[in-house]
């Protein structure tokens, strides 16, 4: 975060924020549970290679986290 956002934020964060998506026709849960059934979906097909060494399986578990992060699922302990 830059210095301007950082103050920006200090200034801000005890504000209440109401957000609406006026034009959104799916249930937001809905949205959820596709992108999530998409990740699981993403991270069996990366696991499921049978011919894996264990140095392949270890790049393989670098790809699952890439795929969480890609949906925004950040990973603190690698």
């Amino acid at each position: 975060m830059t210095l301007y956002e950082e103050i920006l934020w200090g200034c801000l964060r005890d504000i209440p924020v109401q957000v609406t998506f006026p034009n959104l026709t799916v249930n937001p849960s809905d949205l959820v549970e596709m992108k999530s059934f998409l990740a699981i979906e993403r991270i069996r097909d990366i696991l499921e290679q049978e011919e894996l060494t264990d140095q392949e399986c270890a790049m393989q578990i670098r790809y699952v986290i890439y795929t969480l992060e890609a949906e925004g699922i950040s990973i603190k302990r690698r």
